[in-house]
């Protein structure tokens, strides 16, 4: 029982930082991508998997990127405005002899213009 909740703890104040871009500009018609980049401080990212909100306004080509994938998102604007695009980032953070699950949630800003 307290090997699981020094494990719990460990966890819990795990220095996990996921970032995205706070916006992304895109011209209606057009695709760009959403930079996103995982960092742990000492400890490796493994089994990462990504899934995307789909939202009104622009379209997603994939809604889930799976392992291996790279990590930019490709966005096509359809309609004119700011659109909000909730992304959940779930990866295993390891060290030398244990792993634990680790999920983020992050939220972008598509603002997708005609000029």
């Amino acid at each position: 029982m307290k090997l699981v909740a020094a494990a719990l703890l460990i966890s819990a104040t795990a220095a996990a930082d996921v970032t995205v871009p706070e916006r992304v500009p895109i011209l209606i018609g057009q695709t760009a991508p959403i930079a996103l980049a995982i960092t742990e401080q000492g400890r490796t990212i493994e089994g990462t998997i990504v899934d995307v909100a789909p939202v009104a306004g622009v379209t997603l080509k994939k809604r889930r990127f799976g392992p291996g994938a790279a990590f930019e998102i490709p966005v096509h604007g359809d309609a004119t405005g700011e659109h909000v695009i909730a992304i959940r980032v779930r990866y295993w953070a390891c060290r030398a002899h244990a792993c634990w699950p680790v999920d983020v949630k992050v939220k972008t800003i598509a603002v997708v213009s005609d000029m």
